[in-house]
């Protein structure tokens, strides 16, 4: 693992191969960092055509092993989503050496501890829907709160804030409810890492987030 988080504190700045880069988000909150028997995911920041794309290394993955999946932070959601949901789809196949011991987690970096860290995702599923399919899933599985993360905003049921408002005190009321979650396409992945980590400290106990995460497309 040592070997693992040295390499890694170094791509935290910057990393590059060719005409691809790396930068993980940069958040301050706690998470794993001891982990074993793991193999690696690279999603890369890539301009290309005077269009920014995802490109993703999954060559050495093994099915028998914990994942860590490596987003540059630069990337838009609507680059990461797809990406996500192809190596959820690729850890779901079934074959000969797979395990039900291992889980998927995305790397960033943490400024509280300066070290890398990892948040689990397994158990998450990301789905992309425009406006009206999602009224009617709300509709359909209504939550106490829906919180949506805009590109340079976000809100709460109906309400609207700045980012400068996002703060623990407005989740203090929030007790043994259920949050729906939902990402604006253009949404930066760092923020989003950001924002979903931070909820994670800010929600008390009893509050849970639903494991259905959105991405809204217009």
């Amino acid at each position: 693992m040592k070997r693992f988080l040295i390499f890694l504190l170094a791509l935290t700045a910057f990393y590059s191969c060719g005409d691809k880069t790396l930068q993980l988000p940069q958040v301050a909150v706690s998470g794993v960092s001891d982990i074993q028997n793991h193999s690696e995911i690279w999603v890369f920041y890539k301009f290309d055509d005077k269009k920014i794309k995802a490109e993703i290394n999954k060559n050495n993955t093994i099915t028998s092993t914990h994942w860590i999946i490596n987003i540059d932070k630069r990337l838009p959601m609507s680059e990461v989503i797809p990406v996500l949901q192809m190596i959820k789809a690729k850890r779901a196949k079934k074959t000969v050496h797979s395990v039900d011991w291992v889980f998927d987690y995305l790397s960033y970096s943490d400024t509280l501890e300066e070290k890398i860290a990892l948040f689990r995702v397994d158990s998450i599923q990301y789905i992309t829907l425009n406006r009206k399919e999602l009224i009617t899933i709300e509709k359909e599985k209504p939550c106490d709160y829906t919180i949506e993360f805009l590109n340079d905003s976000f809100q709460i049921n109906d309400k609207k804030y700045a980012f400068s408002d996002w703060k623990k005190q407005l989740f203090d009321s929030i007790n043994n409810s259920c949050i729906q979650l939902q990402f604006d396409k253009d949404l930066s992945y760092q923020n989003y890492l950001k924002y979903r980590l931070e909820l994670e400290t800010f929600l008390p106990k009893k509050a849970k987030v639903e494991h259905t995460e959105y991405l809204v497309k217009e």
